[in-house]
C-alpha cells in the first residue's frame, strides 16, 4: 500500500528533519542505547501526529515512527531497560490508551496492518497490559476476520493464530482461521502439547519446590528441638552441679566434729591400753584378793568396800 504523500516545498524540510531524528533514535536502538533512544522516539512520536495532521510529515514516517516507538516499548517494559521516570512514561503510553487513540483518531478503523502487529506484539510480549482478558478476544477476533489484505496481513495473521489465541489456551480459534492448512495445523498441536508439557512440568517442580520447602521447614524444626534440648541438658547438669557443690559443702562442717570425736577416742583407748599395760599384774592381784576376801567380808558393805579399795589401788598406782 502506498502511504506517500505529496509534500509541498516548504514541509520537506520539516520531514526530513524528523526522519533525521527518526533515524538517530533507531540508530541508539540498534546499538542498544535505550535511555537515549526511547527519550529521543518519545519526543517524535508525540510531535509526529500533529506535523502529520498538517500534511508537514509523511504518512510513510509517522508509520515509521510509531512502529519503532512500539518496539521501544515493548522490549523496555519487558526487560526493564529505562530509569523509573522513563519506564512510567512507556507504561502509561499503553496502560491510558495513549497510542490506541491516537491511531484511532488517524485512522479510524484502518490502521495499517503492520502497525497493528506491533501495537498487538508489544501487548502479548507484555500481557499484564492487558486489563481485560474478553475484550481483548473480542476485539483480535473482530480484527482476525476484517484484516486488509496486505504485505503484513499474513503476518498480523501468524500473530493471531500462533501467539495470541495459544496464550490465552484459544487453541480452537487458531484452528478455525487456520482451516485445511495441515503444516499450519501441525503447528499449532505442537504448540498445544508444548504448553501442556509446560504445565505439568511447572506443576511437577512447584510440588517438589514445595516439598523440599517443607523438608528444609521440618529440619530447622528438628534443629531447633535438638539446640533446645541441648540447652536443657546444659542447664541441668550445671544445676546439678551447683546442687551437688552446696550439698558437699553443708556437708563439709560435720567432718572435722567425727574427725575429732575419732581422735579423742582414739586418745582414750591409747591411755586406757597404756595404764592396763604398765598395772595389768597389780590390777590382776586386786581382783584376786577381791574374789578371797569376800568371803570373809560378811555384814559388811561390800560395794563402799571395793569402791574405796579400788580407789586406794589407784592411789598407790599413782604415787
Amino acid at each position: 500500500m502506498d502511504t506517500s504523500v505529496t509534500l509541498s516545498p516548504t514541509s520537506i524540510n520539516i520531514n526530513k528533519q524528523m526522519e533525521n531524528e527518526y533515524n538517530l533514535a533507531l540508530k541508539l536502538f540498534k546499538n542498544k542505547n535505550f535511555e537515549k533512544s526511547f527519550n529521543l522516539i518519545h519526543s517524535i512520536y508525540q510531535k509526529s501526529f500533529i506535523e502529520f495532521s498538517k500534511s508537514l510529515i509523511s504518512e510513510n514516517l509517522l508509520i515509521k515512527i510509531i512502529n519503532l516507538y512500539l518496539v521501544e516499548i515493548g522490549l523496555v517494559v519487558r526487560d526493564k531497560l529505562l530509569n523509573q521516570i522513563s519506564l512510567n512514561v512507556a507504561y502509561n503510553a499503553i496502560s491510558s490508551n495513549e497510542i490506541k487513540n491516537h491511531l484511532i483518531s488517524t485512522w479510524s478503523n484502518n490502521i495499517p496492518n503492520e502497525i497493528l502487529y506491533n501495537f498487538h506484539l508489544l501487548l502479548i510480549t507484555n500481557p499484564e497490559l492487558i486489563h481485560n482478558k474478553e475484550e481483548y478476544l473480542n476485539e483480535i477476533k473482530q480484527l482476525s476476520y476484517n484484516l486488509t489484505v496486505d504485505k503484513y496481513s499474513s503476518q498480523f495473521l501468524n500473530l493471531i493464530k500462533f501467539e495470541i489465541y495459544p496464550y490465552f489456551d484459544k487453541f480452537e480459534e487458531s484452528r478455525i482461521l487456520i482451516g485445511d492448512n495441515q503444516n499450519e495445523l501441525n503447528k499449532i498441536d505442537k504448540i498445544e502439547q508444548f504448553k501442556k508439557d509446560t504445565l505439568i512440568e511447572n506443576e511437577r517442580k512447584r510440588k517438589e519446590f514445595e516439598k523440599l520447602k517443607l523438608e528444609k521447614e521440618k529440619q530447622a524444626r528438628e534443629l531447633q528441638t535438638q539446640h533446645e534440648l541441648e540447652n536443657t541438658l546444659k542447664y541441668k547438669s550445671i544445676k546439678e552441679i551447683q546442687r551437688s557443690y552446696s550439698n558437699e559443702k553443708a556437708a563439709r562442717p560435720a567432718e572435722p566434729q567425727q574427725d575429732q570425736l575419732k581422735q579423742k577416742l582414739m586418745y582414750i583407748y591409747s591411755i586406757s591400753k597404756e595404764y592396763l599395760m604398765k598395772n595389768y599384774l597389780f590390777l590382776f592381784v586386786l581382783i584376786a584378793l577381791i574374789i578371797v576376801s569376800t568371803r570373809f567380808l560378811k555384814g559388811v558393805n561390800v560395794r563402799e568396800k571395793l569402791i574405796e579399795t579400788v580407789k586406794m589401788a589407784f592411789k598407790f598406782s599413782y604415787i
